[in-house]
């Protein structure tokens, strides 16, 4: 039997693609290079045009795609009509259900349960519409695909979905091939100052707190490395107010600490490339895209051992606990900071080794299930 696939591309909306957006366009750029009569695209009741996901997939543009939707350009008829032209109509969503009832078969990725467990990092009207909805959702969905096992055993434990009706598929890095040819030619050379990049929105689930905690109380870090934060500002905390907080203003204004906001492929590219290292202090990720990202650009890796971020890792990171300030100054270049910056242990001008990436994608399952406390059981690295 051979279906129609329908496409939800709402997260399309947001301005700046990271995360679930970027979920969603590479979800798009697959199902744009299928013959065009098995899929369609769909914003809520809307049908959306495919030259109009085209155009926004090409551009990464949430800005472009609201426009061409204000402009009348972008829809192209309503849903209800277009399933009833297609004998077995099957709907995708890559978030949140924009509609109900219209498909023989509804598919969901469902990225993590923060909003349930750790809802103090949220604003009171993304808990109210998560909240409202997860449940309806579960309820209709003829499969559930996770980002992680960690994800997956959440829907379980605390929502009770069984586990027969869940897929676990791992998210990875997938760059465009022009940001693949752009990093494969960039020069092997090194920068004028070592530093290390930390991403994440700054939003308090990101936990930046403990890396701003860590250059206050450790000197040296400030001494031999620039700490380059990449990220858009987010909600609850603002980054000029934390740098004032920890007493780090000087550090900032002569940039020994550098806040970049939102930076798109070709820098996230650049500044992985360089780097020393990448550290992920989050507190709670239903994978940790940002991991995988900056393993497959050659960037060695610390990362918290909580929730789902294990599974982005895997044997090819370094772990911390992001509640622990002693367990965060235990990891490789923090702790090494006194005899001064590490060097690579493969080559810049060379593509990271394979099993790096792999290892991030495909954690065994025994390592996966037994963490009594996702949130803040860590280790230096895992045994």
């Amino acid at each position: 039997m051979t279906h129609t696939v329908f496409i939800e591309v709402g997260p399309l909306q947001e301005i700046r693609y990271s995360g679930i957006p970027n979920v969603t366009l590479n979800l798009c750029r697959y199902w744009l290079q299928q013959p065009s009569e098995g899929s369609r695209f769909f914003l809520g009741p809307y049908l959306i045009d495919r030259s109009t996901v085209e155009a926004v997939v090409e551009a990464r543009s949430g800005g472009l795609f609201q426009l061409m939707i204000v402009r009348k350009q972008a829809i192209c008829g309503l849903v209800a009509n277009e399933v009833r032209r297609c004998p077995t109509p099957a709907a995708l969503f890559p978030n949140v259900k924009s509609i109900q009832g219209f498909f023989d078969l509804s598919f969901q990725i469902v990225h993590d349960l923060s909003f349930l467990l750790s809802p103090e990092f949220h604003q009171p009207d993304t808990l109210a519409y998560h909240g409202l909805t997860i449940l309806r959702d579960l309820g209709t969905n003829a499969r559930t695909f996770c980002v992680s096992q960690a994800t997956a055993d959440d829907l379980t434990a605390y929502l009770a979905l069984p586990a027969n009706r869940i897929t676990v598929c791992h998210p990875g890095a997938d760059p465009p091939p022009e940001i693949d040819r752009y990093w494969q030619n960039l020069p092997d050379s090194a920068p004028t100052r070592p530093y290390l990049v930390v991403p994440g929105t700054i939003e308090p689930r990101k936990n930046i707190d403990i890396v701003l905690l860590g250059l206050q109380r450790i000197p040296q870090l400030l001494a031999h490395y620039d700490w380059v934060f990449i990220g858009s500002p987010g909600w609850l905390i603002a980054f000029d107010d934390r740098i004032s907080q920890y007493g780090l203003d000087e550090h900032y204004r002569r940039g020994a600490i550098k806040w970049l906001g939102y930076v798109d492929e070709y820098q996230k590219a650049f500044l992985y490339r360089y780097a020393e290292m990448a550290i992920y202090p989050s507190f709670f990720e239903g994978f940790g895209i940002p991991v995988v990202e900056a393993m497959y650009f050659g960037c060695p890796v610390a990362c918290s051992y909580s929730s789902g971020i294990p599974e982005a890792g895997g044997d090819a990171a370094f772990y911390f606990d992001p509640t622990s300030l002693l367990s965060f100054e235990q990891t490789p270049v923090v702790g090494a900071a006194a005899v001064g910056p590490r060097t690579r242990g493969h080559s810049r001008g060379q593509p990271p080794p394979g099993p790096a990436f792999h290892l991030a994608r495909l954690r065994p399952p025994d390592q996966r299930s037994h963490r009594s406390d996702r949130r803040g059981n860590a280790g230096s690295h895992p045994s």
